[in-house]
């Protein structure tokens, strides 16, 4: 029981420090976004950020931004931090495409990415990357994704059975927009994992499955706090962090680490799977899920056939499921 006061007093003294060193930047440094026009701040702890990724309001102040400003807009992150939102065309060229290698991706993005996904392309940065990169662009060739035709044509021909035997009685209102996501997650896990989620004929529970549809939900309930992960990552062991969501009383995190505990474990359990049948022959591996068509099973070939020196463990291979799903 002490020990886990003292990890709590820990964690939430680090936390204030944070906060009041925040404050402190604010009130004593000028921002070079002051000029810039924007909503005001909406709290003096999250700013805008609980408007702009609210579950239920969230597009309404994304549109109301896009009516009463231009095309970048200044507005309020933690601690009431200023930030750009940016909507320009032009701009999100530059970013995006044209001077990509100039502009920074945030700290924060890559130390969560890297937290909630592992190594995999985007949380990596530099000669890294280029490596992750040279192994995977192959695999996105357009002569492989075209195998992959054969496998959407059989899904979905498998929601129309489903969707018919639905209403072979007679007619019946349906929830499209569940049997949509339910294919659109079949069709990923087939052609980018190899693993079926869902036979769509019938409805069979999947733990796996349960997991990629909460995350989404999970990230946003966090979302505010993700530009603290850099600090926190910083100065805590992986053990420390793991104990630390244990005890701390935020029911959110919980369920975050839930689900990416869940998606680690088979991930791994797939990546078994399919190294398995490698080592057994293409036989094996035809039998599968994918055929040996989907993506992982082609990455896998690829990173065996490449020098050692550029293939990559299976740390990073793992990344790169989760950031297929």
């Amino acid at each position: 029981m002490s020990s886990i006061l003292h990890l709590s007093g820990v964690v939430i003294s680090c936390i204030v420090l944070g906060i009041v060193w925040k404050i402190f930047r604010h009130l004593v440094f000028k921002s070079p976004f002051n000029n810039i026009p924007g909503p005001p701040s909406d709290s003096v702890w999250t700013g805008n950020l609980h408007q702009l990724f609210h579950r239920h309001d969230g597009w309404k102040f994304n549109s109301k931004l896009s009516e009463n400003y231009n095309a970048v807009v200044k507005f309020y992150g933690l601690f009431n931090t200023p930030m750009l939102y940016v909507f320009d065309p032009k701009a999100l060229h530059s970013v995006l495409l044209k001077d990509q290698t100039v502009w920074e991706v945030p700290s924060w993005l890559i130390g969560s990415n890297l937290l909630l996904f592992g190594p995999g392309l985007l949380s990596t940065l530099g000669d890294w990357h280029r490596k992750q990169r040279k192994i995977l662009n192959p695999v996105f060739s357009i002569n492989h994704m075209r195998f992959m035709t054969p496998i959407f044509y059989r899904i979905t021909h498998n929601l129309k059975d489903a969707i018919s035997q639905e209403i072979k009685e007679g007619p019946k209102e349906l929830d499209l927009l569940d049997w949509m996501t339910r294919t659109a997650l079949e069709l990923v896990g087939q052609g980018g994992l190899g693993y079926s989620f869902d036979p769509l004929v019938r409805d069979v529970p999947n733990t796996f499955r349960g997991a990629i549809k909460s995350l989404i939900p999970a990230l946003l309930s966090v979302s505010m706090f993700r530009t603290t992960l850099p600090y926190l990552t910083s100065i805590f062991s992986p053990n420390f962090r793991r104990r630390a969501v244990d005890v701390l009383p935020f029911p959110s995190l919980k369920r975050l680490k839930t689900v990416v505990d869940i998606l680690e474990s088979q991930s791994k359990e797939i990546l078994t799977a399919k190294r398995v049948a490698l080592a057994h022959g293409e036989d094996a591996v035809v039998r599968q899920v994918g055929e040996g068509k989907d993506i992982m099973s082609i990455l896998l070939r690829e990173n065996l056939a490449a020098r050692t020196e550029d293939q990559l463990p299976e740390e990073e291979l793992l990344g790169q499921m989760r950031y297929v799903l």
